[in-house]
C-alpha cells in the first residue's frame, strides 16, 4: 500500500518536537562514514566504475526517474553484498509526496530495511529540483518507530546521482547525524559510497 503525504507533511521540526530528535554534529558520533573504510578490490572497483560509466552514459537520453535505480542502485547494492544472507528486506513502505496546490505527485519514496539497523531510500523525483534532502525527515520518521529503544540504526538515501549517509541512536533523547551528500559525478565519490555501504554491512551484522 502507497501512503501519500504532502511535501514538507514530516519536517525536522515535527520530529524534535514528536520524538524530542536531536541533530548531532559532534565528529565522533557518526563517524562510521569516514574512517577506516574497508579497501574495494580491483575487481569491485572496476564493477564500480562500469556502473558509474554506464550511468553517464544513459543519462545522455531522456533517462526515465525509475531508471536510476535500476542502473545504479541495484548493481551497488548487489556487489556490497547486500542481497546475501543475512540480508533480506524485513520493512517495504512507499510513500508518495504530493504538492499542496495541485495535488500532483512530485516524489515517490521507497522506503526498504535490509536489516533492521540498515535502511535504503529511494527517492523517484518528478523534478530534479527535489534532492534527497526532501526524503530525510520521512526516512528518519520510518526509523524512529521501526528501531528497538538504545539501537543504533543507519541509513542511506539516494536518488542514484545522490547519496546521504544517515545515523540515528534511539534513546530517551534520539540523536541523529548525517554524512555530507555525495555525488556519483564527482570524482570518486562512487567508490565511496560502495566503501560505507561496505562498512555498515559489516557493522551491524558484527554488533549484535
Amino acid at each position: 500500500m502507497v501512503q501519500t503525504v504532502a511535501v514538507g507533511g514530516v519536517d525536522l521540526a515535527q520530529l524534535a518536537e514528536k520524538f524530542g530528535l536531536k541533530r548531532s554534529d559532534a565528529p565522533d558520533f557518526f563517524r562510521e562514514w569516514r574512517d577506516e573504510l574497508p579497501e574495494l578490490s580491483e575487481g569491485e572497483e572496476g564493477a564500480v566504475a562500469e556502473i558509474k560509466a554506464d550511468y553517464l552514459y544513459l543519462s545522455r537520453y531522456d533517462l526515465q526517474k525509475s531508471v536510476a535505480k535500476l542502473v545504479v542502485l541495484s548493481p551497488l547494492l548487489q556487489l556490497v553484498g547486500l542481497y546475501r544472507p543475512p540480508f533480506h528486506f524485513v520493512v517495504d513502505e512507499k510513500i508518495e509526496l504530493e504538492t499542496d496546490d495541485d495535488g500532483m505527485t512530485t516524489a515517490l519514496l521507497h522506503i526498504l530495511a535490509m536489516h533492521p539497523r540498515l535502511w535504503l531510500t529511494i527517492v523517484e523525483a518528478t523534478y530534479s529540483k527535489y534532492s534527497v534532502a526532501i526524503a530525510i525527515p520521512q526516512t528518519l520518521s520510518v526509523m524512529m518507530e521501526k528501531a528497538q529503544p538504545g539501537e543504533v540504526v543507519f541509513g542511506l538515501v539516494s536518488n542514484g546521482q545522490e547519496f546521504q549517509f544517515l545515523k540515528l541512536l534511539k534513546t530517551e533523547t534520539p540523536i541523529y547525524a548525517l554524512s555530507y551528500t555525495l555525488c556519483l559525478n564527482r570524482e570518486d565519490d562512487l567508490q565511496r559510497v560502495a566503501q560505507i555501504l561496505k562498512a555498515l554491512s559489516q557493522w551491524v551484522t558484527r554488533e549484535v
